[in-house]
Formats: C-alpha cells, sequence, structure tokens
C-alpha cells in the first residue's frame, strides 16, 4: 500500500492508496474518513465518548514550560466501538503492537471499555501495556466504579487512580517492539448481585497466555459494551513537552462474538491530540484494514 503527500485545506494529509484522507501532520481527524469507518456506530454515542475522553485527558492541565512535573500525561486519544452486541459481550479481546519508542518505562497504551449497562459515572474496566526495560513490561486491568470486589488478591488491590474500582497492576512479562499483545477480559461467573472477569495477555509470539488479574462488578451494569476511548499517555513525569519520545503502536478493535457464536469486530476512530501538550506533539492516525489504527507519533517540541 503506497502513500504519497498532496496539500488539502493548507495542511499536509496523508493519502492512502484508495483515496482516503486518513489523518494530517497536526493531527486533525478528518470528516470523511471518520465517517467511513464509523458507519456501523451509533455517531451520538461515540460524540459523547469524545467529550468524555477529552475531559478525562485534560485532568490537571497546565500549560508548557511546566512549573511543576505533569503525570499522566495523555498525548493521543482515540474512540472505538462494535455493534451487534444488544446485550453487551461476555468476552473481548484488543491486540496493541508497539511498532517503536521506548522500551524503558515512559509510555502507557491502553483503552478503557465502558459497561453496557454504565450510568451517569461511566463505569468501565481498561487494560493496557507499560514497557519497563530489560526486555518486560507492566499489565494493567482495571475497573472504575464503585461496588467492585477484588477476586484475585495476590495481584489485585481496591481503588483505581485515586477513586473506586480495582487495580491489578502486578504482572509484567517479556516485551519486545513489534509484538502483538492480544488482551482479553472474561466473563467467568455471574450472580443476581455480581459478575466476576479476569483479564489475560497473550504474546502472540510465543502463544503464552498469562492471566492479569480478577474482579466483580454489579450485575446492574451488565457486559461489556465494546465502547471504547483509547489512549497514548506519558506517565512518569513530563516537565516539558520536548520530553516525549516518538512512539508508533497499532490499537486493533475490540473482537467478540454473539451468542450464536459469530464474531463480531469493532473498529477504531483516527486519533486526535489532547492534554497539556496538545499541538506540540506532531502525529498521524492510519486506519487500516481489519478496523485498527496505526498511531505514529513524533518527538514532542516546546
Amino acid at each position: 500500500m503506497t502513500i504519497r503527500k498532496r496539500r488539502d485545506f493548507g495542511e499536509t494529509v496523508f493519502v492512502r492508496e484508495y483515496g482516503a484522507v486518513i489523518g494530517s501532520c497536526t493531527g486533525k481527524a478528518t470528516t470523511p474518513v471518520t465517517q467511513k469507518i464509523l458507519k456501523d456506530i451509533n455517531m451520538k454515542r461515540l460524540t459523547k465518548l469524545s467529550i468524555i475522553a477529552s475531559t478525562f485527558a485534560m485532568a490537571g492541565v497546565a500549560q508548557a514550560g511546566f512549573s511543576s512535573v505533569q503525570y499522566g500525561v495523555h498525548i493521543t486519544n482515540f474512540v472505538g466501538g462494535m455493534s451487534g452486541g444488544l446485550n453487551g459481550f461476555t468476552e473481548l479481546t484488543y491486540p496493541i503492537t508497539v511498532l517503536s519508542g521506548p522500551v524503558d518505562r515512559a509510555m502507557y497504551y491502553s483503552q478503557y471499555i465502558y459497561f453496557k449497562n454504565h450510568t451517569a459515572k461511566n463505569e468501565a474496566y481498561y487494560y493496557g501495556i507499560q514497557p519497563q526495560g530489560n526486555g518486560e513490561a507492566l499489565l494493567i486491568f482495571s475497573y472504575f466504579g464503585e461496588g467492585a470486589r477484588v477476586i484475585d488478591r495476590a495481584h489485585c488491590s481496591e481503588g483505581a487512580d485515586y477513586g473506586n474500582g480495582i487495580t491489578c497492576n502486578t504482572v509484567k512479562v517479556p516485551f519486545s517492539l513489534g509484538t502483538t499483545y492480544d488482551f482479553t477480559a472474561t466473563l467467568v461467573s455471574g450472580t443476581s448481585a455480581e459478575n466476576v472477569w479476569e483479564g489475560y495477555v497473550k504474546d502472540t509470539k510465543t502463544g503464552i497466555v498469562t492471566k492479569i488479574g480478577s474482579w466483580s462488578t454489579p450485575a446492574a451494569l451488565g457486559y461489556l459494551s465494546g465502547e471504547s476511548i483509547g489512549f497514548i499517555e506519558y506517565y512518569t513525569g513530563l516537565r516539558s513537552c520536548a520530553e516525549i519520545p516518538a512512539t508508533t503502536a497499532i490499537f486493533g478493535p475490540g473482537m467478540g462474538s454473539l451468542n450464536n457464536g459469530a464474531p463480531v469486530f469493532g473498529v477504531v476512530a483516527n486519533a486526535y491530540g489532547v492534554g497539556v501538550c496538545n499541538g506540540k506533539v506532531m502525529f498521524s492516525s492510519y486506519p487500516l484494514q481489519g478496523g485498527g489504527q496505526e498511531i505514529v507519533q513524533q518527538q514532542g517540541v516546546d
């Protein structure tokens, strides 16, 4: 597949051989491609998710040339969705492939997925991977909301980002650039009071599956919606936008199945810039065959 440049409305945009505008060097998602890849998703719902995502990422906003160290800095966000799961999904899998970037502690690659019957408090879970150096990465599988219960106390604890929820963040696995890691949340049991979920990751290069942790959620929240907010984050402490390293990652769409066993694949929309370094990190977002996105972020500047 070839890529060529052209000028469009005063910005340099990239055009794949099929001629669709897919993103700009300023990181602005273009309307034609967004409409195309989201044609089977409720647009009003995803618009709401975009607003929530921007709010989520802008928490603790400061200006470039920070007077204090900034933690958990979102650089790009994107939304995703799935159709067909009227009652939600009892299992979802999301792939992440980090193609380039730091292999030491710096970057967090993640998606945040809502429960089908979430309230105004936006109950959700997220999964993600944080390279740690020494050929390892830390895995995350957390629930955000009230009424949860820790099942796997060896790997999980109460609380999520200083709020209500459960965090499972003690498991590390071998990590290498270019390897796809499939993150799966699966329902293992349920009662009228609660549903019990387990999180796993599969190293698709070795085939090894590793459990990250387990927790329960209130049954009233239902199953997994497939509606998500994804992000690339610099989490170790940022003094200026110029410290943000270049990175490229592929976020695959959600993969689930219907009651009849038929597979369902989601779609991921173009990334957009957010947070305290918005406009200081050039990036491009490329929709891929199958519904995923390749996000290419450049070195940040002040």
